[in-house]
């Protein structure tokens, strides 16, 4: 019965049937001929596997223990067999074996080196990844070298024990980050993260993980973190203040040391509360600078919707200090775009030019000075001339030594006239010097921060953080 319901046969009709020709497909006869021909010959039990044609025209995989029924005589005169259907059995292996070609697949296309290794350490698997990141081709590691024979020398004993100690607490791991030597002497830095293999009854086999290399990311590391040392002592050593305002959300990004003492207070405080600087403006230029800022950010609201607007600003104003003491402040800003042209930063340099100031106001008062000297020099001249010019007739003997009055004083009103002349000339050479400090100053924050960015270029960045330098870039460029 249960034979007749696994092929679908009535009991009567299956008695009718041939096992050889009605329920057997053909490619399965050769293999069954070649099993009973060599039961017959050893007359020992035979187990093999084959498919049996149902009546709906399915098939059914079985698995047959054959066994050669003999007479008295010790012939054999017939078969008889059981049958176990093992279909579920072959959708396993199925599953199995495709599981296995998609893990194969995988291990074998993967960037990441894919491996497995025993309770003791001993790599049991290895997909070819780990030629291209170590050097070594999967058979020159598999069951022949512990995961801590790649570790560097000196490193090799620390590391083994943390990685034991996970072992022994049969736990995930994740960012396990490792120096390891490739087979041509080099230091590769790897990030490895693994998960334990356990037996039914929770007994550790091993760790099945992967392996990242991170060793560009690494040098990349060391070289920002040099920049960025680089860079700080740039910042701490320059007398302008470097700042940078995110724009959406709005914050401050970063102030430089030079800010305290500028304006004397600590750079956290301004990182806590922005007001404070529009708080240290002086009064009589709070207004009027914080107008020039208004424009500007209302330039950048304007751009961001689409329009144009202000993307710079230059404005000069004083500050009083905590201790009281004024200071004039001159500073200038630019926005900073992304490469589809929205607004991200807001940079700026501002540096103390009391000293300037105060030189420019002296000249200014000195040229001032001489101009009145100069009008009044020429009015005495003038009277002298009128006076001369009454008595003439009356002082003839006295002439000559008028006109030789005269002469000395035109010449000393031409000396005042050419020294106020020198005085313009030394105002327009200051405005001048001016100009180029500033163009100087914008040149050498290039020249400092550009290899600060190629470093950068060269790092591993999400594309956010690839956008804003580029922006800086941009904008320094």
């Amino acid at each position: 019965r249960a034979f007749s319901a696994l092929v679908g046969y009535p009991e009567e009709e299956l008695r009718t049937l041939d096992w050889y020709n009605d329920l057997t497909p053909p490619e399965w006869k050769e293999t069954e001929v070649k099993v009973l021909t060599e039961l017959c010959s050893t007359k020992e039990p035979a187990r093999y596997e084959k498919e049996f044609l149902r009546k709906d025209g399915t098939r059914i995989p079985v698995e047959l223990l054959a066994h050669l029924a003999r007479d008295e005589s010790g012939s054999g005169h017939c078969y008889y067999a059981f049958v176990q259907d093992i279909t579920e059995h072959k959708r396993a292996e199925e599953a199995l074996r495709i599981s296995e070609e998609r893990f194969r697949q995988v291990s074998e296309n993967a960037q990441e080196w894919i491996w497995e290794v025993d309770d003791k350490g001993l790599y049991t698997y290895a997909s070819p990844a780990v030629e291209k990141i170590l050097g070594y081709l999967p058979d020159e590691i598999v069951e022949r070298k512990h995961f801590y024979d790649l570790f560097l020398p000196e490193i090799k004993e620390r590391l083994a024990e943390e990685a034991f100690a996970v072992f022994a607490s049969k736990a995930f791991f994740r960012g396990f980050e490792n120096a390891n030597l490739h087979k041509n002497g080099s230091t590769v830095f790897l990030e490895t993260s693994g998960s334990p293999m356990l037996d039914r009854e929770g007994n550790l086999l091993g760790y099945r993980g992967l392996d990242i290399d991170v060793t560009t990311r690494k040098h990349a590391e060391s070289a920002l973190r040099e920049s960025e040392q680089r860079f700080r002592q740039l910042a701490e050593n320059l007398d302008q203040v470097f700042w940078f305002i995110q724009f959406d959300p709005e914050r401050v990004l970063y102030v430089s040391p030079s800010f305290e003492r500028i304006w004397g207070m600590a750079v956290d405080d301004i990182y806590q509360n922005p007001k404070l600087w529009a708080e240290s403006i002086h009064p009589e230029d709070r207004a009027g600078t914080l107008k020039q800022v208004e424009v500007f950010i209302k330039g950048t609201e304007n751009e961001e919707k689409g329009g144009r607007g202000a993307n710079k600003y230059d404005v000069e104003y004083r500050i009083i200090k905590k201790g009281g003491e004024v200071r004039w402040i001159h500073e200038y800003g630019t926005h900073c775009y992304d490469q589809k042209g929205h607004l991200i930063l807001i940079s700026g340099i501002a540096e103390d030019i009391t000293e300037r100031k105060d030189v420019v106001d002296a000249l200014k008062q000195m040229k001032e000075e001489l101009a009145m000297q100069v009008v009044e020099c020429t009015k005495d001249l003038d009277d002298i001339n009128k006076k001369l010019k009454g008595e003439l007739s009356e002082r003839q003997l006295i002439e000559k030594a008028l006109k030789i009055r005269e002469r000395e004083l035109r010449e000393r009103s031409k000396k005042l006239e050419d020294a106020n002349k020198a005085l313009e000339v030394v105002l327009k050479r200051i405005e001048k010097d001016k100009d180029d400090l500033e163009k100087n100053l914008l040149s050498n924050i290039r020249i400092l921060i550009a290899p600060f960015i190629d470093k950068l270029k060269k790092t591993s960045m999400s594309p956010q953080q690839k956008a804003y330098l580029s922006v800086l870039e941009a904008n320094l460029n």
